[in-house]
């Protein structure tokens, strides 16, 4: 599986956890992610069935926030991204590419003042 992340916000995101069980990260979620950023991590080593999530705050916020993606691979019939939720002023989009294990996250402001 491989996550790209677009930051569309003018907020610094840092990393508040992530994990995989059972597995590991090919390659681990950065740190921090700028404002206008993109990135990208894979989660491919484990057995077929792998769980996570990855979640980041957002800075400025005073805590309220975050943006919060669970994984669940694979989940037949069902979505395997349910949960993917974003608070405060933030609303996170997800468009899943199924044929190529790629799915596509855009954090947005609600409001124009973020």
């Amino acid at each position: 599986m491989q996550p790209w992340f677009t930051n569309a916000t003018t907020r610094t995101l840092t990393l508040a956890g992530s994990n995989v069980n059972p597995g590991c990260f090919d390659s681990k979620p950065p740190q921090q992610i700028p404002p206008g950023g993109k990135v990208t991590w894979f989660v491919n080593c484990g057995p077929q069935y792998i769980e996570g999530y990855v979640t980041y705050t957002i800075d400025g916020t005073g805590g309220q926030g975050y943006a919060y993606m669970p994984f669940h691979l694979p989940n037949p019939g069902a979505d395997p991204f349910g949960g993917t939720r974003a608070g405060g002023l933030f609303t996170l989009d997800l468009r899943y590419v199924p044929v190529s294990s790629e799915v596509h996250y855009t954090l947005r402001c609600l409001s124009p003042a973020c």
